[in-house]
């Protein structure tokens, strides 16, 4: 598949199989390793939510919801949530979940970019047009 392609990306990015039980990590790019301290060695097969385990008391009940959504491929998922990095500092984690097509497998696509706070311009920010940039990489690859 196109992992080689997700392994080199400067971005944090993660993909998922929705398809196996839990919606294990597949693959992640050195961005991932890079913002969350986690080598990709270390996790892959693992749910992305260890991330935010030492922190779900903090995520509100619909923004689980419409992760587990996204998880499944039945929607996509903007939103802040808070993260750990492996060596226990906290961090806010603007998440983008969407499904992709690749080569007749469905995937979900998470990219992740560190912000300050929760409130943020969702349907400007940045984020948006990164994650079109990276659907659009792991298409054409």
């Amino acid at each position: 598949l196109c992992f080689g392609i997700v392994q080199k990306m400067e971005v944090a990015v993660c993909l998922a199989d929705p398809a196996k039980e839990d919606c294990p990590i597949a693959v992640v790019s050195s961005g991932f390793e890079a913002l969350t301290g986690y080598e990709g060695s270390d996790i892959l097969g693992k749910n992305c939510r260890f991330l935010n385990q030492p922190c779900a008391g903090e995520v509100p009940a619909e923004v689980k919801v419409q992760m587990q959504l996204a998880a499944r491929g039945d929607t996509t998922f903007l939103g802040v949530v808070s993260n750990m990095r492996a060596d226990g500092t906290r961090f806010q984690n603007l998440l983008h979940l969407s499904p992709i097509d690749i080569q007749g497998r469905t995937f979900i696509v998470g990219v992740q970019m560190e912000v300050q706070g929760y409130e943020h311009d969702l349907e400007n920010h940045e984020i948006l047009g990164t994650a079109r940039k990276v659907h659009s990489a792991i298409r054409h690859w």
